[in-house]
C-alpha cells in the first residue's frame, strides 16, 4: 500500500511539472504584468502571480481575438506590446512618480500602486545588498537559527486589517497576544503580496534603533559594557568630540547635546555630505565634530546618535561581535531567516573604504515580517522572566523622559516620551507599560508588558489607519 501510494504521489508530480513546463514554453515576457494589465482591460487572468497557466492563456486568447489577432502559440514582445498600447491607450497604465530616495510622508501627489511597488522593490532589493544598481553592498548578515522560536498561530482575519490591506500601502500585519499569533494577514497577491513572502526581508527603517538598543542591553549584560551610563570616551574615535563625554543612554535618548551640530530629523549641518549613514564615525568626528563640545541635552532626533551607538557596541565586542550578534538573534531570539545590517562601501566625504576600526558600520536593519515578531516576543519574554534583559528594559520605560512636541499625525509625535531608542507614553494610554518602535514609511511594532500583545506592522508609505488597527487594538 505504501508503495503504490508513493507511486500515486510520484504521477501526480511528474503531470504538475509537465502542465507547468507546458504552459511555460513561449513564454519570454513579463507574465505578472500580463496578468494585471488583462484584468485590468477586463479579461480574466486570474491572480498576478506570474504564473503561465490555462486561465492566463484563455484571457490572452480572448483579448488577441477581440483584438483582430490570433494566438499563435508563443507570448512575446509582440503580445505584450499591444497589451500595453491598449492599456495606454485607455489610460489605464500607472506611471511610475519618482520622490527620490524615498516617498515622503505628505507628497503632494498620491502614490499610486505602480509607484508604491516600485519602492517596495527597491527596498527589498536593497535587503539584498543592491543599492541603486550597485551590487555587494557590505553588510553584517546574521544567519537563521537551527532551532527558530515557533509561533502558535489562530488564523483569524481582522476584516479593518484586510480592507486596509486593500486599499492601503500596508503589506503585512502581525497581531500576536498571550502566546498566539491571532492576525497574519498580508497585501493580497493583487495588489503587492506577489512581490514579496515570507522570507523576503523587509526595510526597518527606524526601528533599527530598537535593535540596536537591545543589542547594547545584550552587550551590557554579556559584560562588554559597564552600563546604560557609562561614558563613550574609551572609544579613541571620539576623542575631543561631545560624543566622548557622552554616557550610552544619554545618545540613545536622542540628548547627547548634539543640537549645534546635527538637524533634527536630519544630517550633518553645514555639510556637503550630511546623511550619517554615507559617512564614517571617524570621518565626522575628524572633520565636522573635532573640537565639539554638547550643548543642554535636550532631545534632538537624528541617525548620528544611532550609528554612533551601533558602531560603539562593535567597538566594545570587537573580534567578538558577530558571536555575540549571533548568540542574540539565533539563540536568543530565535530568528528563522537572515537578518542583515546592510552598510556602505567608503564615506562620502574623504572616500575612505568603510570598516568597523573606522566606525563605518551602518545600523540600517532588515528582516522576515516574522523575524521582526520574533524579536518583540523574545523582550515579551525578557520582560516577565525579569533577569537582566528585562531588567534593563524596565529601566528604560522607568526613566522615559518627553519629547517636548506638540502631538501631530503620525505615531511618533502621539508617543510623548523617549528612552534609549524607544518610544514611550502614547496620549491615548500614557501610563500603559507600551513601548513602541516606529520606522519611516508604516513600519511599526507596539508591545504591551502588561498585557501581552504584541502589534507588527510593514508598509510602503504610511497611509493606513494606524490608530484603528494598531493603537486602538493595543488599548483593547
Amino acid at each position: 500500500m505504501l508503495k503504490l501510494n508513493s507511486c500515486i504521489q510520484l504521477s501526480k508530480f511528474i503531470l504538475t511539472l509537465t502542465l507547468l513546463v507546458f504552459f511555460a514554453k513561449n513564454v519570454s515576457a513579463d507574465v505578472r504584468t500580463a496578468q494585471n494589465y488583462l484584468n485590468k482591460l477586463g479579461y480574466d487572468a486570474g491572480s498576478a502571480d506570474g504564473m503561465w497557466g490555462p486561465k492566463t492563456e484563455t484571457a490572452l486568447k480572448q483579448f488577441l481575438n477581440d483584438n483582430g489577432k490570433s494566438w499563435d502559440g508563443k507570448f512575446d514582445k509582440s503580445e505584450f506590446g499591444l497589451l500595453t498600447a491598449t492599456i495606454k491607450k485607455k489610460g489605464l497604465l500607472e506611471e511610475i512618480v519618482d520622490f527620490g530616495w524615498n516617498i515622503p510622508e505628505r507628497p503632494k501627489t498620491k502614490p499610486n500602486d505602480a509607484t508604491l511597488a516600485h519602492y517596495l522593490k527597491k527596498d527589498i532589493l536593497e535587503g539584498k545588498g543592491i543599492r541603486r544598481d550597485v551590487t555587494g553592498i557590505p553588510s553584517i548578515t546574521i544567519s537563521g537559527s537551527r532551532s527558530p522560536r515557533k509561533l502558535r498561530y489562530a488564523d483569524q482575519t481582522d476584516t479593518n486589517v484586510e480592507k486596509e490591506l486593500n486599499k492601503t500601502a500596508l503589506i503585512s500585519y502581525l497581531y500576536y497576544e498571550n502566546g498566539v499569533v491571532i492576525n497574519d494577514q498580508i497585501s493580497p497577491s493583487n495588489r503587492f503580496g506577489s512581490v514579496f513572502d515570507s522570507k523576503t526581508r523587509l526595510i526597518g527603517n527606524s526601528i533599527s534603533k530598537s535593535v540596536v538598543a537591545y543589542l547594547a542591553i545584550h552587550a551590557i549584560c554579556d559584560g562588554y559594557i559597564p552600563n546604560l551610563d557609562h561614558e563613550l570616551s574609551d572609544w579613541p574615535l571620539l576623542k575631543d568630540t561631545l560624543y566622548g563625554s557622552a554616557t550610552l543612554r544619554e545618545v540613545m535618548d536622542m540628548r547627547s547635546g548634539d543640537q549645534k551640530f546635527m538637524e533634527y530629523k536630519g544630517g550633518i549641518k553645514g555639510s556637503r555630505f550630511g546623511n550619517p549613514h554615507d559617512r564614517t564615525i571617524k570621518s565626522i568626528m575628524e572633520n565636522e565634530l573635532s573640537g565639539s563640545t554638547p550643548s543642554a541635552k535636550k532631545f534632538n532626533y537624528n541617525n548620528l546618535n544611532l550609528n554612533v551607538a551601533f558602531n560603539y557596541v562593535i567597538y566594545k565586542t570587537g573580534n567578538d561581535f558577530n558571536r555575540f550578534a549571533s548568540r542574540v538573534f539565533q539563540n536568543h531570539i530565535g530568528i528563522e531567516h537572515p537578518v542583515v545590517f546592510v552598510g556602505k562601501y567608503r564615506d562620502d566625504l574623504t572616500r575612505e573604504t568603510a570598516t568597523r576600526a573606522n566606525g563605518g558600520a551602518s545600523a540600517h536593519f532588515f528582516a522576515s515580517r516574522h523575524d521582526y515578531l520574533r524579536f518583540a516576543i523574545a523582550m515579551l519574554d525578557d520582560w516577565e522572566k525579569n533577569e537582566c534583559v528585562g531588567k534593563h528594559l524596565k529601566d528604560i520605560l522607568g526613566n522615559s523622559q518627553r519629547k517636548g512636541e506638540k502631538p501631530g499625525s503620525g505615531p511618533f509625535a502621539n508617543f510623548r516620551g523617549y528612552s534609549s531608542f524607544f518610544h514611550t507614553e502614547f496620549i491615548g494610554f500614557p501610563r500603559r507599560k507600551v513601548l513602541g518602535m516606529d520606522g519611516y514609511g508604516g513600519q511599526m511594532i507596539w508591545i504591551d508588558f502588561a498585557e501581552r500583545k504584541i502589534v507588527a506592522t510593514n508598509a510602503i508609505h504610511l497611509n493606513y489607519n494606524w490608530k484603528k488597527i494598531v493603537a486602538n487594538k493595543i488599548k483593547g
